[in-house]
């Protein structure tokens, strides 16, 4: 234990350390030291692959809540604007694509929480690009996206995926992403 003088109530000056306790400066540098490996050590826990994770305030236990990550796929510019801006107003932090070849490069440099991807694309289509994740990344859940329903979406039938159906409705958008999220 360090010795520590009495210090007055009216001063806000951290405790000193008592003079003729030189002993115990030794001790009292090793706490202060182990204190910001500490820090250091939590700041690495909280980088998750290679980026810091934001927190959104307080949970219902007490706790916080990370943002999560969101790929939005998507080769129509204005599209991939509305439901970008949609899920960021809803408190998700949005990474776009404009195809889905665009996307396994931000898939192997970053971690999402969801992809959410058109079917029909130029270079990679969202049929490709959903049997990538499913193969690579199988605990990232996906929501697809089509105008034109068809037998294209045949090999990913088996896999729970959700399809929505353009144009689409804010409401049913919102409400699938929570529960693939949940």
């Amino acid at each position: 234990m360090v010795a520590i003088e009495d210090t007055s109530l009216k001063t806000l000056a951290p405790p000193r350390i008592a003079r003729g306790a030189t002993s115990h400066k030794a001790s009292a540098l090793e706490s202060v030291s182990n204190y910001f490996q500490s820090c250091l050590i939590l700041n690495k826990v909280l980088l998750v692959y290679g980026r810091m994770v934001l927190f959104d305030g307080p949970c219902a236990d007490g706790g916080c809540k990370m943002v999560k990550n969101i790929l939005v796929v998507e080769d129509e510019p204005a599209s991939l604007a509305c439901i970008s801006h949609f899920l960021r107003k809803e408190g998700y932090r949005v990474s776009e694509a404009r195809d889905g070849a665009e996307a396994i490069e931000l898939l192997d440099n970053s971690r999402f929480d969801l992809v959410l991807t058109d079917i029909r694309m130029p270079r990679l289509d969202g049929v490709a690009l959903a049997l990538h994740i499913l193969s690579r990344l199988p605990t990232v859940p996906i929501i697809t996206m089509t105008a034109f329903p068809s037998e294209d979406l045949r090999p990913i039938w088996g896999y729970g995926i959700q399809c929505l159906r353009k144009p689409l409705s804010l409401d049913e958008l919102r409400s699938n992403v929570q529960r693939a999220l949940s």
